[in-house]
């Protein structure tokens, strides 16, 4: 009834004290699992790319990194969310190289999956939506109005996967009617009340929970010696130099440079595009929401889809 994280979450210890620490120890070793196959999803990925040391690159870089070492050891959605968005970039790739419905299969599993582990979920529109746009434009979709189908039909595809996620409790009123606290979504009730949304009750009041979580002023993010008020864009870019390796650095500027003196074909522009777009999305969109500046962890999708493509281009 608190709707208090803290509060819930010492409930669920003192109510299962004898063996709480058996519950946390096997979720862990779920999340254990998770890493291992996002780690698998690396290391094929890099080496279809770069070859076998291509991935075994990919794969060191990914498995010595300190957030998956540390996220694969929590009971948390983290790695969860790296996992899946993983996962849809790499499916989106091989349903626009192949063009078969059994790739497009994949991709919706996959996206399904997102949207049942994170709200950050919705970031995989504009980033599927945008790498459609530049596949057609450059001619590198096998079949581009069957590509163009297939992310239509995913929005149906996700709306049943979280009506069954969320057993059928589909709220089917007025927009205007819910109790937003999140600014972006009372703006969006006011200026279409009368949109009937059909989603999960619990799922539009976890997005609005969410939402309003990341608003400037309800977290005060500390950065370089100072406790900032309302946030600023640049947290991200410095946490970042700051608390990645500087092996994981080097690694990255490497791998910059040696790209930019390969100058590498098309094709290998048209595979950078689709791993380094959902970098560049999810960093912008991190950077926006400058409530969130608490931690790298909302960026950790960013961590396994750079691993991939240092793996390819070292």
């Amino acid at each position: 009834r608190s709707a208090d994280e803290a509060t819930v979450g010492e409930s669920f210890m003192r109510r299962n004290a004898e063996r709480f620490h058996a519950l946390y120890f096997a979720g862990r070793m779920v999340t254990a699992l998770l890493s291992l196959l996002l780690a698998l999803l690396v290391w094929r990925a890099a080496r279809r790319r770069g070859g076998p040391r291509g991935g075994l690159l990919a794969l060191g870089l990914y498995a010595l990194a300190p957030e998956a070492l540390a996220h694969a050891g929590l009971v948390g959605m983290d790695l969860p969310t790296a996992l899946t968005t993983t996962a849809v970039v790499l499916a989106f790739a091989g349903f626009a190289r192949r063009g078969t419905w059994a790739a497009w299969g994949w991709l919706a599993l996959a996206t399904a999956a997102a949207f049942l582990t994170r709200f950050s979920a919705v970031q995989l529109a504009p980033i599927l939506g945008l790498l459609a746009l530049i596949g057609t434009a450059t001619r590198r979709l096998a079949r581009p109005g069957r590509t163009w189908l297939g992310l239509a039909l995913l929005v149906p595809v996700v709306w049943a996967a979280l009506a069954v996620g969320y057993a059928g409790q589909v709220y089917a009123g007025p927009l205007g009617a819910l109790p937003f606290r999140a600014h972006a979504l009372q703006r969006l009730a006011q200026a279409l009340p009368g949109l009937h949304v059909f989603l999960p009750t619990a799922y539009l009041s976890g997005l609005d929970y969410v939402a309003s979580f990341s608003q400037p002023g309800i977290i005060h993010p500390y950065l370089l010696g100072r406790t900032l008020e309302h946030g600023a864009w640049y947290y991200f870019p410095l946490a970042l130099l700051a608390k990645w390796p500087l092996g994981f650095l080097g690694a990255l500027a490497l791998a910059v440079v040696a790209r930019v003196r390969r100058r590498g074909a098309a094709r290998d522009g048209w595979e950078e595009t689709v791993l380094l777009l959902p970098v560049a999305v999810v960093l912008g969109a991190a950077m926006a929401a400058t409530g969130l500046g608490v931690g790298i962890r909302y960026l950790l999708p960013i961590l396994p889809l750079l691993c991939i493509w240092m793996g390819g281009v070292m």
